[in-house]
């Protein structure tokens, strides 16, 4: 990942720099897409023919790496359409 989406860098800066509250996601997903979407957003996601995006499961953190990981294998169904 090369940077956050404008929409979370505003979260950030607004958890780090106000008293605002910010709503923390309940749940976080995987999207398919055939165009890469850029930080200010766009890109093109597959659609149709059963696709859905895909909750993750419970994420582990390693302050060492700066990395995420998912508990789980995310899993999309076969394709059976254009797109």
């Amino acid at each position: 990942m090369s940077s956050f989406s404008d929409y979370t860098e505003n979260l950030v800066l607004t958890y780090l720099l106000t008293t605002d509250s910010v709503t923390r996601p309940t749940a976080w997903y995987v999207g398919l897409f055939t165009a890469a979407p850029s930080d200010t957003g766009g890109g093109t996601e597959v659609s149709g023919s059963n696709y859905t995006r895909k909750v993750t499961g419970t994420m582990t953190i390693s302050g060492v790496d700066t990395t995420a990981s998912n508990s789980a294998a995310i899993e999309f169904e076969a394709a059976s359409g254009g797109n």
